[in-house]
C-alpha cells in the first residue's frame, strides 16, 4: 500500500483555514482511496515519542504532501521535514515531493524561506476563484492526487529495504577489511569506513551506499575491491545483477507494471534504443522476482509489412517464452498462467504508429501480455500508453557504459 505522508502546521489555525480543510479533505479521500495516509494528529498517540515517529514515518513514505501557508514556512518542523524529504529525494529519487501553496504563498516566498529546490517540482495552488470553499478544497484534493506515480499498491518499501537486504546477503560473509576497502573505493570518509567494521552493521551500511552512491565508476571500483578479496564467482554475480539497475527511479519502475485497475492490453513507452535499459526497468519493478515472469527482446520490423512483420515477430517469441514449438501458433493456443509475459519491442526505424498497430493486434489475442516499446528519443501518442519520464540527455549512454563495465567485471 503507498504510504502518504502528510506535513502541515497548526499554528494560528482556524476552523475555517483552507489548510485544515484541505489537510482532513485529503486525509479521508487518501483513506477511501485505498492509500495509506499519516498524520501527526491522527495516527500517533499522545504517549508516543513524537520526533522520532514523524522521522520513521517521513522516512518510509512513498509520497509526501507539503501543505505550505505563510506559518507553514516559517515552522521548524515543517522546515525540518522538507529538508529531510529533499535529501531523500536528492540522493534516492524517494519520496515523491508534492508542495501545496495555500493562502497567497508564492514562489518567491518559497525561495525567500530557502527552499528553492521545491520550484523545480510540480507545485499545486490553492486557488480561490472556483464556486465555494467546498469546491476550491475538493479541487486542491483531486490536483494533489493527480499527481502521484501510478504505483501498484502492494509496492516494495520505497527506500528499496527489500533490495538493500538482498545485497547484504551477499556482503554477509565478505570480511570486514574488505568491506572497509570498498568504501574506500566509493570514496567514503574516515568516519563512514569505520563503521563498515562493526559486525552485524557493515554489510547493511555498505548495501545502501552501493544502492545511493550514484557514481557508476566508483560502484564498479568497489565490486571489483570485493572481487578481490573473496572467493565465490557467484556472489559477485549476484551483487552485479542487484547494482546494474541501480540507477533506476524505483516510482518510475513502478509504472512498468499493470496497476490493479488494468490488467489487459498494458503498453508501456520507454524513451531508450537499449532493451537493456527495459530489462532493468523490469528487474527493479519486481525487486528481482521474476521467476514468474518471462520475458524477452523483439527486433524491429520496416518496410511496407512493417506491422505485420512485427506482430509476427512478437508472437513467435511468445511462443518460444511459453515453449510451443508450432509455427505459427495454433489458433487454440494460450498462454499459460499464473505466469507473466513480458515483450521488450524495438522500434527503431520504424513508425510509432505502426508499432502500436502491431501491439494493439497482439493485444486483440493476448491482452494479458504487458509490452515494453523502446521509443528511442520518439514520443509515442496513445491512449492507455503508459509513458514514462524522459531520461535525462546522455543518461542511456551512461548507464549502457555501466552496464558494460560490469559484464568486464565478471569476464575479468
Amino acid at each position: 500500500m503507498i504510504k502518504v505522508f502528510i506535513s502541515h502546521s497548526t499554528s494560528g489555525e482556524t476552523e475555517d483555514d483552507p489548510a485544515l480543510q484541505i489537510r482532513e479533505a485529503l486525509y479521508a479521500h487518501l483513506g477511501a482511496a485505498g492509500y495509506d495516509p499519516f498524520l501527526d494528529l491522527k495516527d500517533m498517540r499522545v504517549a508516543e515519542e513524537w520526533t522520532p515517529q514523524m522521522h520513521l514515518a517521513l522516512f518510509r513514505c512513498h509520497v509526501a504532501v507539503f501543505l505550505l501557508t505563510a506559518r507553514a514556512l516559517k515552522s521548524p518542523v515543517v522546515r525540518r521535514e522538507l529538508i529531510q524529504a529533499l535529501g531523500s529525494y536528492h540522493l534516492l529519487q524517494t519520496p515523491l515531493i508534492v508542495p501545496v501553496l495555500i493562502g497567497g504563498v508564492t514562489t518567491a516566498d518559497v525561495r525567500a524561506e530557502g527552499f528553492s529546490d521545491l520550484l523545480t517540482l510540480h507545485a499545486v495552488h490553492h486557488r480561490k476563484h472556483r464556486t465555494s470553499p467546498a469546491d476550491e478544497v475538493s479541487a486542491t484534493v483531486n490536483e494533489i492526487c493527480a499527481l502521484f506515480p501510478r504505483m501498484n499498491h502492494s509496492a516494495d518499501d520505497p527506500l528499496g529495504d527489500r533490495w538493500s537486504r538482498l545485497i547484504e546477503v551477499e556482503l554477509k560473509n565478505v570480511d570486514r577489511e574488505v568491506l572497509e576497502a570498498s568504501g574506500e573505493k566509493l570514496g567514503l570518509d574516515r568516519t563512514e569506513r569505520d563503521k563498515l567494521i562493526i559486525p552485524m552493521m557493515g554489510p547493511r551500511l555498505l548495501a545502501v551506499h552501493l544502492l545511493t552512491h550514484g557514481g557508476h565508476h566508483e560502484v564498479v571500483r568497489a565490486l571489483d575491491e570485493i572481487r578481490l578479496g573473496t572467493t565465490g564467482q557467484d556472489r559477485i554475480k549476484a551483487l552485479v545483477e542487484y547494482l546494474r539497475p541501480a540507477w533506476i527511479d524505483r516510482g518510475q519502475a513502478a509504472r512498468v507494471l499493470p496497476p490493479a485497475d488494468q490488467t489487459d492490453s498494458f503498453v508501456v513507452a520507454l524513451n531508450a534504443d537499449h532493451d537493456e535499459i527495459g530489462h532493468d526497468y523490469l528487474q527493479t519493478a519486481t525487486c528481482f522476482r521474476t521467476a514468474d515472469v518471462k520475458h524477452r527482446e523483439v527486433g524491429t520490423a520496416t518496410g511496407e509489412d512493417a506491422a505485420e512483420d512485427l506482430l509476427a515477430n512478437m508472437e513467435q517469441t511468445l511462443g518460444t517464452l511459453a515453449w510451443e514449438r508450432q509455427r505459427p501458433l495454433p489458433a487454440d493456443f494460450q498462454l499459460p498462467s499464473p505466469e507473466r509475459f513480458v515483450l521488450i519491442v524495438s522500434t527503431k526505424g520504424m513508425r510509432l504508429d505502426v508499432a502500436l498497430t502491431a501491439t494493439r493486434s497482439l493485444h486483440a489475442r493476448f491482452p494479458e501480455v504487458i509490452v515494453f516499446l523502446l521509443t528511442g528519443d520518439k514520443q509515442l501518442d496513445g491512449k492507455s500508453v503508459i509513458e514514462l519520464a524522459p531520461l535525462a540527455e546522455g543518461e542511456e549512454a551512461k548507464v549502457i557504459k555501466h552496464i558494460r563495465a560490469l559484464e568486464d567485471l565478471l569476464a575479468s
